[in-house]
């Protein structure tokens, strides 16, 4: 399920702000069904091994930070963009994650 436009534009705005506010931003995600899906999948891969599984956005976010979150949820609006069956498409959410990590992708 692609994300909604409408959550995009309001989880940039928020984003952008010197100081986010986190709660807000859960909102806006609990509020979008293909955001919190594909947050959750990434979250939950091996490269967030946990001991057991994350099954809330809450968590999600606490468990990932914004410095992660925001280009985990452009990439979202990305692979909405190129259409979900390629394979590049399949792959940009964790690409993009750890591209974060290298400091090379940035938010």
């Amino acid at each position: 399920m692609p994300p909604r436009p409408e959550a995009l534009i309001e989880f940039s705005h928020e984003a952008k702000k010197p100081e986010p506010n986190i709660g807000t931003i859960a909102k806006i995600l609990h509020s979008d069904v293909g955001i919190s899906a594909a947050v959750l999948q990434v979250v939950n891969s091996a490269a967030f091994r946990r001991a057991r599984e994350i099954d809330s956005i809450d968590q999600a976010i606490m468990t990932l930070g914004l410095k992660r979150l925001v280009p985990l949820v452009k990439a979202v609006a990305l692979r909405a963009t190129v259409g979900q069956n390629t394979e590049i498409a399949q792959w940009l959410p964790m690409y993009t994650l750890i591209m974060g990590w290298f400091g090379i992708f940035k938010g």
